[in-house]
């Protein structure tokens, strides 16, 4: 059996986390060894979070490793924006010229960047970056 020891620090910052936190990663990382340290075996656990074994040891190896870093997903994990690398400067511009005409801004992006992107996948990154569309 393996079980997390907290602290009682450890324990009121996780308990902090569980319930302030928006990112649903974290809360349930940190319920996940709040229960541990309540004395859940990882077979429970594994069921009250719907993961496998190995996630479970995955997280505890985390804590002990790292602390509360361990709890949010590293940096560069998950898809890449496919706009990040063109300044937005230079897609101001090119909306300014075709405000009226998304294709047209794909087009020169395709064109000028090699960055292949669809309407929808312009205006959401205009929209993130705070571009007027």
């Amino acid at each position: 059996m393996r079980f997390i020891e907290l602290t009682s620090t450890e324990t009121a910052r996780l308990e902090h986390l569980h319930s302030t936190s928006e990112n649903q990663v974290v809360r349930r990382r940190s319920q996940c060894l709040l229960l541990s340290a309540k004395g859940h075996t990882i077979g429970q656990l594994m069921v009250i979070f719907s993961v496998c074994r190995i996630t479970v040891y995955n997280w505890f190896d985390g804590w002990q490793a790292t602390g509360e870093a361990s709890l949010r997903h590293k940096a560069g994990q998950g898809r890449k924006r496919a706009l990040a690398p063109i300044a937005r400067s230079v897609l101001e511009g090119l909306v300014e010229a075709n405000p009226q005409n998304l294709s047209a801004v794909t087009q020169v992006v395709a064109a000028n960047h090699a960055v292949e992107c669809s309407k929808d996948t312009l205006r959401r990154h205009l929209k993130k970056v705070g571009v007027a569309v």
